[in-house]
């Protein structure tokens, strides 16, 4: 097992990631990352890891099966993020199920349970959730898999003045071939 540490994360993993590359030196990942336990803080709060894994298998697309709870004073609520970055199945539920969809929705990312964040539209709150959690696994677990670079991110498409933005997700990975030389494969879902 190796432990990862920071302010946001720990974390206790196992890796038998195997990075190669194909012959036009497209990244090849085979494997998974295994999450036996630790905590990740969201907006000030501690959730805890359930045992779940990240799994690749001959790509760069991860599949995600994690689950994290965070006890409330009325119940526990669980966050699982299953599928891949690109459209990550949340579902979101509390023991006793006492909270609705957008109940849980403001507890993770307020910490108060009076109802579904204010928006003007443009944000996703449950694809907040999930870039959140992502992208502080991703910062730590790069070095554990041998990559300088792990990052995955929420991005805006980019269409003509006027036109609706989709939210993308932003999956790169990278290496530091030498200290003047840095190699990169990004991809957006």
């Amino acid at each position: 097992s190796i432990y990862v540490r920071g302010k946001d994360l720990d974390v206790e993993i196992a890796s038998d990631v195997h990075v190669t590359s194909t012959a036009q030196g497209d990244p090849v990942l085979n494997g998974a990352v295994r999450i036996h336990r630790g905590r990740i803080n969201i907006t000030g709060q501690r959730f805890d890891f359930d045992p779940g894994q990240i799994s690749f298998d001959g790509d760069t697309t991860p599949q995600l099966s994690i689950r994290i709870t965070h006890q409330y004073p009325e119940a526990l609520v669980a966050v699982e993020i299953r599928g891949t970055p690109d459209k990550p199945q949340l579902r979101l539920s509390s023991d006793p199920p006492i909270y609705d969809q957008a109940q849980i929705i403001s507890l993770v990312l307020t910490g108060q349970s009076g109802g579904q964040p204010s928006t003007d539209g443009s944000f996703d709150p449950t694809a907040a959730i999930a870039t959140t959690v992502l992208g502080k696994l991703a910062d730590k677990l790069a070095p554990e898999l041998g990559l300088d670079v792990l990052r995955v991110e929420s991005v805006k498409d980019r269409r003509p003045e006027g036109a609706v933005a989709d939210a993308e997700t932003r999956v790169e990975v990278g290496k530091y071939v030498s200290e003047r030389i840095y190699l990169s494969y990004a991809h957006v879902f």
